[in-house]
């Protein structure tokens, strides 16, 4: 008998009810890049809020950093951070200046193989959590889609976050 109670689902996303819309876009393995921009016919704000190279707290190693937003019509939808190891760093990832990661990890909107990790937010923001592999080399991506990325798009839960 287990220690802790067993969930209902091994899907967050479906234990919160979400409309099968919603969790369409959250579980989406294509370019959230692309679909955005499809979906706003390219009125969609891409913006670079920081980046740089952290160095870990062992002194040896380095990691690099990209923060980033998606708005429209000045509405926060998406607040997302890039993680770079050292190992897995190359120039064109270096390199990317206001370029959204996503157009160098999804040139021809192929479906990339990961798992997502979801956390559902007192807010009513989701988290998705995902290891993409760029030339067999893992980057951490965390996005977070914000209340108004769900009020604006129609794709209200059936029930309160």
């Amino acid at each position: 008998m287990p220690l802790f109670p067993q969930k209902q689902s091994d899907n967050p996303l479906l234990d919160a009810k979400l409309t099968p819309t919603a969790c369409e876009w959250l579980a989406d393995p294509h370019s959230l890049t692309r679909k955005l921009r499809e979906y706003t016919n390219d009125q969609i704000q891409f913006k670079v809020i920081s980046r740089g190279e952290w160095q870990l707290t062992n002194g040896e190693k380095k990691i690099w950093t990209r923060h980033i937003q998606w708005c429209l019509n000045k509405a926060l939808w998406i607040d997302a951070q890039v993680m770079i190891p050292e190992a897995s760093m190359r120039p064109e990832l270096k390199n990317l200046g206001e370029t959204p990661i996503g157009e160098l990890l999804f040139p021809k909107n192929v479906a990339v193989a990961r798992d997502f990790i979801f956390t559902k937010n007192n807010d009513g923001s989701w988290t998705r959590e995902s290891m993409v592999f760029y030339k067999e080399k893992p980057i951490y991506i965390r996005e977070t889609f914000l209340a108004e990325f769900f009020l604006q798009i129609g794709l209200r839960p059936r029930c309160k976050l």
